[in-house]
């Protein structure tokens, strides 16, 4: 039996009965928070480090643009589906968002692999002229935090599958305050590296807190029961199968004992042969049938 047993298990929605209606101001703001975000995060690096500093960090993201336009516009043709799932299969739309976000993942550690190894080869210098020497150690902390957000593709694709929009407006303001943070101490630390590297681990937790947010959105909506979450747990004392001993083996078995002969067996016996087992280093005291 599962974790939580009988109370473990919810009763399963039928298709549009009780679903959140999705609120248009939540949207809009939750579409506003990220780029606000970014926005008044480069107002604080040009600032603090120069508008040099903003124009290396806008290269890095050229780099990335490919995969970025990727990334931005799969939400087209994955939503849709999720939330086809989300009605029809609930535990199925929850492989599907951990599987979009897997293939995101590796796709964009293939793409950072291609710059890394590609730019110092010629291909920064096709791409980005003369640039791409002072931008090349900003590839990784940037591609970092693109690669936090594919990681996180699943779980705001399933919140936006389940209209949840209030928890996807959570998650995009708490990633926008702590990034706008971590990035001001990076650039008061004076350098744009270090900056960088605060941002992508600000991103990482604002993935973290997305499938936070979608998991309290499934079992809130009844539609997923915590057990397929997390892994059962065996409740009470399990005592393995006694061995060895005879007397907890009879206890266990309830075989019936015969006198002077051990245990007895239960294959059929006849008059005049039949099946036992000795106890060890005893005698064997025949019947009276064997003795005529």
């Amino acid at each position: 039996m599962g974790c939580g047993g009988r109370r473990g298990r919810r009763r399963r929605r039928v298709p549009g009965e009780g679903s959140p209606q999705p609120e248009p101001g939540a949207l809009v703001a939750d579409n506003c928070g990220g780029n606000a975000g970014d926005t008044l995060r480069s107002y604080t690096v040009s600032s603090l480090l120069g508008v040099e500093s903003v124009g290396y960090m806008q290269s890095a993201n050229v780099l990335m643009g490919p995969f970025k336009i990727l990334s931005f516009g799969i939400g087209l043709i994955t939503i849709p589906e999720a939330a086809t799932l989300m009605r029809r299969a609930p535990k199925k739309a929850v492989r599907y968002c951990v599987g979009l976000s897997i293939g995101m993942t590796g796709l964009g550690v293939l793409w950072t692999i291609v710059l890394l190894v590609g730019l110092p080869l010629g291909l920064g210098q096709l791409m980005l002229g003369s640039l791409w020497e002072n931008t090349y150690p900003l590839v990784l902390p940037t591609a970092l935090a693109i690669i936090s957000g594919c990681a996180g593709a699943g779980a705001s694709t399933g919140l936006h599958a389940m209209g949840a929009a209030k928890r996807s407006l959570k998650v995009a303001l708490m990633t926008a305050v702590i990034s706008l943070t971590l990035a001001t101490t990076g650039a008061l630390l004076g350098s744009l590296l270090v900056t960088l590297y605060f941002v992508a681990a600000a991103y990482w937790i604002g993935t973290v807190v997305s499938w936070f947010q979608l998991r309290r959105a499934l079992h809130e909506a009844g539609t997923v029961p915590a057990s397929s979450w997390t892994p059962p747990r065996s409740r009470g004392r399990h005592r393995k199968p006694a061995t060895g001993h005879p007397h907890r083996l009879r206890a266990a078995k309830n075989i019936p004992d015969t006198p002077g002969t051990g245990v007895a067996v239960s294959s059929p016996a006849t008059q005049v042969s039949y099946a036992r087992e000795t106890r060890q280093g005893m005698s064997h005291v025949p019947r009276p049938s064997e003795e005529m």
